[in-house]
């Protein structure tokens, strides 16, 4: 798992713990927020790089 996969994830869990999503979820409605999670991993990332920090896989 990349640092970028953890970072999504991370989001997603603070997504879901102030938010259910019903099972018969739309499937644009579930791409769109793992987008969301991504956009938010890669805001993480580059703000490592803008502290001079390197992406590490742990």
């Amino acid at each position: 798992m990349r640092l970028r996969d953890y970072f999504a994830g991370q989001a997603l869990a603070g997504d879901m713990s102030e938010e259910t999503f019903s099972s018969d979820a739309e499937d644009e409605f579930i791409s769109e927020r793992v987008q969301l999670y991504y956009r938010i991993a890669d805001a993480m990332l580059m703000q490592r790089i803008g502290k001079g920090k390197e992406d590490e896989d742990y």
